[in-house]
């Protein structure tokens, strides 16, 4: 039977480990106790052995919380995330004690991701949930939600003629002059330089105003926002 089963922490966040002790009795002698893992609440899942821990009938294991990750991911939302363990030993006999506990998962940023803390209103890769990209990288979400961004490249011959209708055509919304320095359009030689980004020129216009395809001017990125 389990005398105590507890943590060296009450909490653990991102780069921190945890120990779980276990010290146990046996009415045949504690050498008649075979040995434990510590599993998850429901034994499905297996963290790793406990290890002698000094004295007879101690026990101990411990974990990182990329190791907790890694058996069982740590996803989450709201700050903290109670997990539950379970202490499994047997004897010799094939008799079994089980004794559980909660440890809370915390992160400074509210959220974790994919094992990573994180903050969800400033994270463009996690923006507002797990997973949601923003189109304009890792510094493009605001209070959750993702920045305008720059569409994909739009060539002269796609008949789409405005801003407007672009980024309709993707299911978004023109924002007028509200990407990088405040502009709305940014206008290519080419298809082939607008995909690379290479020798773009910026400009300040309405969603609304019509494209002037010309030689210098075969493709473009509009701004939209990022609603995908």
């Amino acid at each position: 039977m389990f005398l105590s089963f507890g943590t060296n922490v009450a909490t653990l966040t991102q780069d921190e480990s945890v120990t779980f002790n276990a010290i146990l009795t046996d009415p045949d002698g504690v050498a008649d106790i075979v040995g434990g893992t510590l599993r998850s609440t429901d034994e499905s899942l297996e963290f790793g052995v406990f290890a002698a821990a000094g004295q007879p009938g101690a026990y101990s294991i411990s974990l990182s919380w990329a190791q907790i990750h890694q058996t069982e991911p740590i996803e989450f939302a709201g700050g903290e995330s109670p997990r539950g363990f379970r202490a499994v030993f047997f004897d010799q006999g094939g008799n079994k004690a089980t004794d559980e506990l909660t440890l809370d998962l915390v992160c400074a940023g509210g959220a974790a991701c994919d094992g990573s803390c994180t903050d969800l209103a400033v994270d463009g890769l996690n923006c507002g949930s797990c997973g949601h990209a923003c189109d304009g990288g890792e510094d493009a979400c605001e209070a959750g939600a993702c920045a305008p961004a720059l569409s994909r490249c739009i060539n002269f011959d796609e008949g789409l003629e405005t801003c407007t209708a672009a980024c309709q055509s993707f299911g978004e919304t023109c924002a007028e002059n509200a990407c990088g320095a405040g502009i709305t359009t940014r206008t290519f030689n080419n298809l082939m330089w607008c995909e690379d980004d290479l020798n773009g020129a910026n400009k300040i216009m309405a969603c609304d105003e019509p494209q002037m395809w010309n030689i210098g001017a075969r493709a473009i990125k509009c701004c939209c926002t990022d609603t995908k």
